[in-house]
């Protein structure tokens, strides 16, 4: 995928950045999705090394919260990291311009664009950019209420479907699922599509080596490192990950206007019939809807995608696609600064809804973020499916990490739905117009 690819597939060791975009390592304790470190080699201050700086910022310390050069925050790091180290001339430029850009909305001046927008701002404006990073569930949110399940599309409970506990590892669960399908009678194509290849934990590859599977895998950042993959996808000298046979990766952006390509590339054939066994969609932006105009070409019995796990249902929040070099620049520029840009791929309303219309329901949730769809001729074949998402994300979001203040995710589950759409719309305009991505489609909407 395009941006989690080169944020999580470098390294930075003393004196030089390496690997795809210049160096970028998550931290082992933010766990895969916070992918924001930064390798600031030519940056840092005078005698630091990039080893020194690695974990400046990390999606949990950002620019944006560490290095306000006029108070800096104390609760941001300790031992050798210190403001003085971290804060280079790029991240508190971006602090100062961002404080620029915050303080005529908060007296109430017009917005190019946009108008006036001090109407969404409560209390004198208490918005703060500064304050959307890598969260964990506090403790204190309240569960999604029933005016929220009252709305959901998917009717169904099903035990031990949402969970991010071993048992729901991602290769297991999709493993065990194309096992039941296979075992079960289904019309099996043994074709597959992995849009976002480039990531070391993956089913995708899994089914491909376990089941033989051919297709075409697809990433604009190359494969993932040796180190993070398992063995057995590791050639025999384990220098370089090995693609599965009948598998054709390729290093490119999937767009909307190059899917058929795509398709073709991997021998899937176009169709209303079933053409693909799975498909696997997670490119850290236009999601739903790259996903949604796959679905419309080739017709899987199985799609898997990541979620945005910020936006509680019944809230539907999906970014639509848009130029992929504006995207992919907005979000790399941000992920510098350890910001991820919290309006990337879609919620669990949104893809519920979006699949929903194509004769896809929800299976279930794995590792608390990767959202699991079968259609509906195999749907009683596993199971069943139709999963309350509403109850699906309460079950899971104590383990999910988001990237919007929790405190504004309990203020939209508290709301009802004209007011939520209210408030979200005010909390993601101000957003957008502060990242400086405005012009970029995102669809907000409730039921």
């Amino acid at each position: 995928k395009a941006m989690h690819s080169m944020a999580t597939h470098g390294s930075c060791t003393a004196g030089h950045c390496n690997g795809v975009a210049g160096g970028f390592h998550a931290p082992a304790r933010l766990g895969r999705h916070l992918v924001a470190s930064l390798c600031i080699s030519l940056a840092v201050a005078e005698g630091a090394t990039a080893a020194d700086t690695v974990r400046c910022f990390d999606g949990v310390y950002t620019a944006l919260r560490c290095c306000n050069a006029k108070a800096p925050s104390p609760r941001c790091w300790g031992g050798a990291y210190s403001f003085e180290r971290c804060c280079t001339a790029e991240a508190t430029k971006a602090a100062h311009d961002m404080a620029a850009l915050a303080a005529p909305l908060k007296r109430g001046e017009p917005t190019p664009g946009l108008g006036s927008l001090s109407a969404c701002l409560d209390d004198g404006g208490k918005f703060d950019l500064s304050q959307f990073h890598a969260q964990e569930y506090p403790g204190r949110v309240e569960d999604v209420g029933g005016e929220a399940s009252r709305l959901s599309i998917g009717r169904t409970r099903r035990p031990g479907r949402c969970t991010s506990d071993a048992s729901a590892h991602p290769e297991v669960v999709a493993t065990t699922l194309y096992r039941a399908l296979r075992d079960s009678g289904a019309p099996l194509t043994g074709k597959i599509v992995n849009l976002g290849a480039g990531t070391a934990k993956d089913p995708a590859w899994a089914l491909a080596m376990a089941f033989n599977l051919s297709g075409v895998f697809v990433d604009p950042g190359g494969r993932p490192r040796p180190e993070r993959v398992a063995p057995e996808l590791l050639t025999r000298r384990g220098k370089r990950v090995r693609v599965p046979p009948g598998i054709r990766f390729l290093d490119v952006p999937a767009e909307i206007g190059n899917l058929r390509d795509l398709l073709r590339e991997g021998g899937i054939a176009e169709g209303s019939g079933t053409t693909a066994d799975f498909v696997k969609v997670d490119v850290d932006g236009c999601d739903c809807h790259l996903a949604a105009a796959l679905l419309a070409l080739a017709r899987p019995l199985v799609l898997w995608i990541e979620i945005n796990m910020s936006y509680p249902p019944p809230l539907r929040v999906s970014r639509l696609c848009h130029k992929f070099r504006d995207w992919r620049s907005a979000f790399v520029r941000w992920d510098r600064l350890g910001v991820i840009v919290p309006t990337y791929g879609c919620s669990l309303s949104a893809a519920v809804e979006s699949f929903a219309h194509l004769g896809y329901s929800l299976y279930g949730l794995a590792d608390s973020q990767d959202a699991i769809f079968v259609h509906k001729s195999v749907a009683e074949l596993v199971g069943g499916a139709d999963v309350d998402e509403s109850a699906c994300y309460r079950d899971v979001v104590r383990h999910a990490r988001i990237f919007v203040p929790w405190a504004i995710v309990e203020d939209w589950m508290s709301a009802g739905p004209t007011d939520l759409l209210a408030r979200a719309w005010c909390n993601l305009t101000i957003h957008a117009h502060l990242l400086g991505i405005s012009h970029m489609p995102l669809v907000v909407s409730v039921p």
